[in-house]
């Protein structure tokens, strides 16, 4: 029945273990998955998944959100979202445990997940749940940082005329704000606003936001504005007005999101680059930057930026009227 691999004893075949664990009462089950918890939550080297599954079989509300939590952030590190998104499924189940902020801190971090994996609707309707959860405090930055990342997902869900509305809310709002300017998350807000201005092709607009969001995030230290900020910025001068030194800008961004571990925004920046170009029509440029593009979403499970970059490089091909490359391309931005 069993193989001893040295340091694990594991079921020869996978219908054996399911056999065995079938076989089990519920409260006996519930009982070894908790033995099985408290020995190897002891182990600094055990995988948070592991602990995960156990917690969870356990029917302990506790140990199903502290582990489940953790599960779902290294998996969100790793840039395996899917498993993330099960994790955190799992972890909010149990939301009632925790103070709102650290509640809302969860489900951010869930929507985050769900957008890399291109469930844009259930996206949108976390962050929903994460606005309601800090309106009900007093914390008013978090609370139109929360607002500023639901216009980005519903512009990402289709929903571009909500999403310009709130987001232009938003920056009203923090602009009137007393001390919001000494606040790191303003700058992320800016630089939203840079970025939805830019996809609304108000160029203009989305310059004039990028550089006061790069400028807040000098004076607080918010690096992680940057990266976006340096997309609106590089698209916006590329599209609006031409001027190829915003591929630096763009190439920029990646940089700054590589160091800082933020691989959204390194695609983001790829796929933008060839986006960009294809518009002002330098579409071998522009193709070979979408690759690259396609190529890193692959690599890091980014099923939303993938199929955003194949999507555009079928366009790119049908302008050169490379008809059949362009149809096969599109076939596959659809996906599933």
């Amino acid at each position: 029945m069993l193989v001893d691999d040295g340091r694990v004893l594991r079921f020869r075949h996978e219908l054996a273990r399911r056999a065995v664990e079938s076989s089990l009462p519920s409260d006996r089950s519930r009982q070894l998955h908790h033995r099985l918890l408290v020995r190897l939550s002891a182990d600094a080297g055990v995988d948070t998944a592991r602990l995960a599954h156990h917690a969870v079989a356990t029917g302990d509300a506790e140990a199903s959100l502290r582990w489940s939590q953790a599960a779902a952030d290294a998996a969100l590190r790793a840039s395996a979202h899917r498993q993330a998104v099960e994790h955190y499924a799992a972890a909010v189940q149990h939301l009632d445990l925790l103070p709102n902020v650290e509640a809302a801190s969860l489900l951010s971090r869930y929507a985050e997940a769900l957008t890399n994996i291109d469930q844009q609707i259930a996206a949108v309707e976390t962050r929903e749940r994460v606005v309601e959860l800090l309106a009900a405090g007093d914390a008013d930055v978090a609370q139109w940082w929360a607002r500023a990342q639901l216009a980005r997902a519903l512009w990402t869900a289709g929903r571009s005329v909500e999403a310009y509305a709130l987001i232009d809310r938003t920056v009203a709002a923090l602009q009137n704000l007393p001390g919001a300017a000494e606040d790191g998350r303003v700058a992320v807000a800016y630089a939203l606003a840079a970025y939805l201005a830019m996809l609304g092709r108000r160029c203009a607009d989305a310059v004039a936001w990028a550089r006061r969001a790069m400028e807040v995030a000098e004076a607080t230290g918010a690096s992680e504005a940057l990266p976006l900020a340096l997309n609106a910025l590089g698209c916006s001068r590329i599209i609006g007005f031409e001027d190829l030194d915003g591929v630096e800008d763009l190439e920029r961004s990646a940089r700054i999101a590589d160091e800082l571990g933020d691989r959204r925004s390194v695609v983001g920046a790829y796929s933008n680059i060839g986006s960009s170009l294809g518009e002002i029509r330098r579409y071998d440029e522009g193709a070979a930057a979408l690759e690259r593009a396609v190529d890193y979403a692959a690599a890091h499970d980014f099923d939303y930026a993938g199929r955003y970059a194949l999507a555009w490089l079928a366009r790119i091909r049908f302008e050169q009227g490379r008809w059949a490359e362009a149809d096969a391309i599109a076939g596959r931005a659809l996906g599933d």
